[in-house]
């Protein structure tokens, strides 16, 4: 990780470290991850910063008589903040997916505008064919503005 202002540069390392357990017969998924697991190498300028690292933990569920998965997560951060992200996805035909979501980071992101209504809320969905997936997703930042992601994935 390496961050420069001008001539003021500070560099830090962290890993990432998780695990999923699977339990198909219940249609059930737990993962844990640590993430940003790390110290800054140098100070910038004088000041040296702790690693944003966190510990996130999921769980997503399927529907036995739907194609409806139910997800959520949580975050907890080395500060102490606290984040709860939940939502749902639905599978048309194995090989399109549509899912909506909130995440509770919204609520720091309003700042009195007409967008701050949908802050926190993500919509989005997915093609697969084969052993490729596409994904896009628009997540609603508030006064910051959308952002939009694609992702390509490959399962080997």
């Amino acid at each position: 990780i390496r961050s420069s202002i001008d001539d003021y540069t500070s560099d830090a390392f962290a890993i990432d470290l998780g695990g999923t357990l699977r339990l198909p017969a219940y249609n059930f998924n737990l993962a844990l991850a640590l993430v940003n697991l790390g110290r800054q190498r140098n100070a910038f300028i004088d000041t040296r910063e702790d690693v944003p690292g966190h510990l996130k933990i999921g769980l997503s569920k399927g529907l036995s008589h739907a194609p409806i998965m139910l997800f959520t997560e949580f975050r907890r951060f080395n500060h102490g903040d606290v984040q709860v992200a939940g939502g749902v996805e639905v599978e048309i035909q194995k090989i399109v997916q549509l899912r909506a979501g909130y995440n509770s980071n919204g609520k720091d992101q309003k700042f009195g505008l007409s967008k701050d209504n949908l802050a926190g809320f993500s919509f989005g969905g997915g093609l697969q064919y084969r052993n490729f997936l596409i994904d896009y997703t628009l997540s609603v930042a508030g006064g910051i503005g959308y952002q939009n992601s694609f992702t390509f994935s490959s399962f080997l």
